[in-house]
């Protein structure tokens, strides 16, 4: 599903999870996007978070659909981890999962990874059920953490990061190449809550994997995000897309 072997090797996903537990209520805005999956009005049995990763994400669902059961997917068995919720189950390949079963997927930061977009979105429709539902947020092209990204993450992050990021025009194509109405399209001003300016930025190179000098990265920061700052906040501007999309 990811292209680079190892993305998320044992230093990588260790070092995630040192950014989740020192700030885990930092990208809480990020889940908040995906409370508009309650208008279209359908029940969701059967989930899957697509690139769940330590099941940030899969927690959420799992919590805000009580009749639902989560399907944690992550290709990395490094972030997979054991969930103390009897309704998440980890696994880590999309083919375990029989065609015409899901009623939904969602997908958090992840789908940028994915190399071959068209093939995994067809693989998808495999397994949804008839008008089944995706929802994805993610960085999107042309936006100031795409940059971010490929200037600082793809020369510094210990495991690279070299991948496409999406756009209103591309996920139409990929959409009806693959079976699916895009439904939906809306980019998202959010921001990362921090108590301070150094938890915030141990924070963005713990989660990418940096390897580069903190005051080299807080000037990048600082001079390229969009920062809000008070006593006992600091605020980092981190612009999401958000896509919804219908089998057809």
């Amino acid at each position: 599903m990811y292209s680079k072997k190892g993305e998320f090797n044992r230093k990588r996903s260790e070092m995630y999870a040192s950014a989740m537990k020192n700030a885990y209520d930092a990208r809480k805005n990020e889940l908040k996007l995906f409370d508009d999956s309650f208008r279209y009005g359908k029940k969701f049995f059967k989930i899957v978070d697509f690139g769940a990763g330590n099941a940030f994400l899969s927690n959420y669902l799992a919590d805000h659909f009580s009749e639902s059961y989560v399907f944690a997917l992550d290709p990395s068995l490094e972030m997979l981890t054991s969930n103390i919720n009897k309704r998440i189950k980890s696994i880590n390949d999309i083919e375990k999962i029989n065609n015409n079963s899901v009623d939904a997927i969602f997908s958090l930061a992840a789908f940028h990874h994915v190399t071959n977009k068209k093939m995994i979105l067809r693989k998808m429709h495999q397994i949804l059920k008839k008008n089944g539902l995706i929802f994805i947020v993610d960085v999107c092209d042309k936006s100031v953490n795409q940059r971010f990204f490929d200037e600082i993450v793809s020369k510094y992050s210990i495991t690279g990061h070299d991948f496409d990021f999406l756009n209103k025009d591309w996920m139409r194509y990929l959409a009806k190449e693959s079976g699916f109405v895009l439904k939906k399209v809306k980019q998202n001003e959010i921001y990362w809550e921090f108590e301070n300016e150094k938890q915030a930025i141990l924070f963005v190179k713990n989660i990418t994997g940096l390897k580069m000098r903190t005051d080299k990265l807080r000037n990048y920061i600082l001079t390229n995000f969009e920062i809000k700052k008070s006593k006992s906040q600091f605020l980092l501007r981190w612009p999401l897309g958000y896509f919804v999309l219908e089998k057809k």
